[in-house]
């Protein structure tokens, strides 16, 4: 999961659990804030170069198909 633990994870049929996960990023300041500052700090992980690679690499196997 490219998320990692900067986010609430959920199976998205189980539509309780999606319904209690949606109330908690809404009402759960202390957790959101956790949670935005995580996926900051994960984003910084990422590089707009590698995903050009990456999304170029992907393009050409698609075309040699």
């Amino acid at each position: 999961e490219i998320a990692g633990d900067s986010a609430w994870i959920v199976d998205p049929d189980d539509h309780e659990a999606f319904g209690a996960k949606l109330v908690s990023a809404l009402t759960d300041v202390d957790g959101r804030s956790l949670r935005i500052a995580r996926g900051k700090q994960r984003a910084h992980s990422y590089t707009w170069e590698e995903t050009a690679a990456k999304t170029l690499s992907l393009l050409r196997s698609i075309r040699d198909l």
